[in-house]
């Protein structure tokens, strides 16, 4: 009977933090979700949806999830950069919850620590505050996997056709679970037929539905194709993204998660544990994909950071239970002890990073300052082991560690959700990001108002400018076009152009240089700037830079054409 009411109180609880875990979720992946401009990566998706939503036919491209959705949302609600990026937050926010399909297979605690997990990795929080389907496609295999282990087709065949529609990010992760069926080909014989039908049907309607925008754009059935042929098109990328760098800058975000993971399956190996050993093979074959593919991007180790979340889960749930010290003084002199001692060796470590041409003596000083409280770390726990507990000398070291990797991946994730102090060079699939929109806007609508009365009704050229998102930008002006040359007989009120065109023309106007997008120079990015941007989002950086045309009669005073 007392079991009972204990299993009834129990549920509650486990749910109610699985409630705090989402909240936690959709902090991080909600708050000033529109606080940036659209990249041109983002913005190039975005105004399919756009034009979808006005009835115009639009090509769509290998993202038909993300591109019907936002349609949908476009047509219901205000055109702006939050709206843009929703789905993929919600997708993100949602995946917090998957590991709740996992219980059985991971265990109740561990699949509890796992969702808090999720909604606090760094990677996970960029992706989902991308306007892009990868998220999408990510919790879409996620949950039609544990789905399929519960027995419940038509909601295994559903996430499965969310997922098929989710575009290139999908691949890795079909190729990931392929390698694991053709490996455990028992998992195979056990599925029944009917099951496969029934979900496979589910998830063809599913898939056809979203790529059509429910069947009012028909020519959209193609883009599930079109998501293949640009994942394989990545593998012969022109310009590869520096190996050495994006996994640096990877390892060092994941610090705790990779601790953990590493130390769960080494373990899990030596006693023979085959979660440990199928959840190494799934990251194993997804690093070997996201490294061997020169368009590899930090969004990419999603599929690699799913396992590794796991295995850094169920340690943790090993380790917190056997934390029962014999001497409380001594633990919490050690977690003391680690602490203070690691984080004054790491504040001399960044020192001599940051300022490289120190004098020799300040040089010296700054590496004896690193190096010393490590090793007085060193002797102080052997001390504290020898003579007093070693049991307790040792959970007070893993305490130590714990609170130092966990301040860490809270750091990183407040900066992947944009609340730190360089927003504009966090996590995200396109690197360039926008930064002179304000200035570009406050401009015209200067203008604009001046000229007409309305701050949206003047006439815009963009010419010879591949720039998605610069057109996202403007998609509020009545009479914002692209032109691939310029017409001299032609007498636009305001021109668009790259830094590097000048434009003739009858009329005369006067220029004005802003400075478009920023982007960190990863081609000569070396191992310490990775490092620094990993710690404080400071990079080298490339700027893209466009001059706005204004013809001279729009200003008082100005020549008459």
């Amino acid at each position: 009977m007392n079991g009972n009411l204990d299993s009834r109180k129990a549920v509650p609880l486990e749910l109610l933090v699985y409630l705090v875990v989402l909240v936690i979720a959709a902090a991080l992946r909600f708050s000033n979700l529109g606080g940036l401009p659209l990249t041109d990566h983002e913005a190039s998706l975005a105004l399919q949806a756009l034009r979808l939503s006005k009835g115009e036919q639009v090509l769509i491209s290998g993202e038909p999830g993300y591109i019907a959705l936002t349609t949908l949302w476009f047509s219901l609600f205000e055109l702006s950069d939050f709206t843009a990026r929703f789905w993929p937050a919600l997708a993100g926010t949602l995946l917090a919850l998957t590991p709740l399909l996992y219980r059985e297979r991971v265990g109740k605690a561990a699949a509890l620590v796992l969702a808090g997990l999720v909604a606090v990795d760094p990677i996970m929080i960029g992706a989902s505050r991308s306007a892009e389907g990868s998220m999408l496609a990510l919790l879409g295999l996620l949950a039609a996997v544990g789905f399929a282990m519960r027995s419940k087709p038509l909601w295994c065949g559903f996430a499965l056709g969310f997922a098929l529609a989710g575009g290139p990010a999908l691949w890795p992760g079909v190729i990931c679970l392929a390698v694991f069926l053709l490996i455990n080909c028992k998992s195979l014989r056990q599925v029944d037929n009917r099951f496969l039908a029934l979900a496979a049907m589910t998830a063809m309607v599913t898939l056809v539905l979203l790529s059509t925008l429910f069947l009012i754009n028909p020519p959209g059935i193609s883009a599930f194709g079109s998501s293949l042929v640009d994942y394989w098109g990545s593998w012969r990328s022109e310009n590869p993204a520096p190996l050495k760098g994006i996994a640096a800058a990877w390892g060092s975000s994941t610090l705790l998660v990779l601790v953990l993971s590493i130390w769960s399956l080494i373990q899990g190996f030596v006693r023979g544990e085959a979660r440990a050993k199928w959840l190494g093979i799934w990251a194993g074959a997804a690093l070997a994909l996201i490294l061997m593919n020169p368009a590899r991007q930090l969004f990419d180790f999603s599929w690699a950071t799913v396992p590794l979340l796991a295995l850094a889960a169920m340690k943790l749930v090993e380790l917190f239970p056997s934390f029962s010290s014999d001497n409380r003084i001594v633990l919490i002199a050690e977690t003391v002890l680690v602490v203070a001692l690691v984080v004054f060796s790491f504040m001399n470590a960044v020192n001599l990073v940051n300022n490289p041409l120190q004098s020799p003596e300040e040089y010296r000083n700054r590496a004896i300052g690193a190096v010393l409280p490590l090793f007085l770390l060193l002797g102080m726990t052997v001390l504290l082991a020898w003579g007093w507990s070693g049991a307790s000398t040792r959970e007070g070291f893993i305490a130590g560690v714990l609170l130092l990797a966990g301040f860490f991946t809270l750091a990183n994730s407040i900066k992947a959700a944009s609340l730190g102090s360089r927003p504009e060079i966090e996590i995200r699939r396109d690197l360039a990001a926008v930064v002179g929109s304000e200035e570009l806007l406050r401009t015209i609508q200067d203008i604009s108002r001046a000229r007409t009365g309305i701050e949206n009704r003047i006439d815009v050229l963009i010419v010879d400018l591949q720039s998605p998102s610069l057109e996202w930008a403007l998609r509020s002006f009545e009479k914002a076009e692209t032109a691939a040359v310029f017409d001299p007989t032609a007498s636009p009120s305001l021109v668009i152009t790259d830094v590097n065109q000048q434009i003739t023309a009858g009329a005369s106007y006067r220029g004005q240089k802003i400075i478009w997008q920023e982007e960190p120079d990863m081609k000569n990015m070396t191992i310490i700037d990775w490092l620094k941007w990993s710690f404080f989002r400071i990079a080298p950086l490339e700027n893209r830079e466009i001059i706005i045309w204004a013809r001279n009669d729009l200003f008082p005073g100005g020549n008459i054409p």
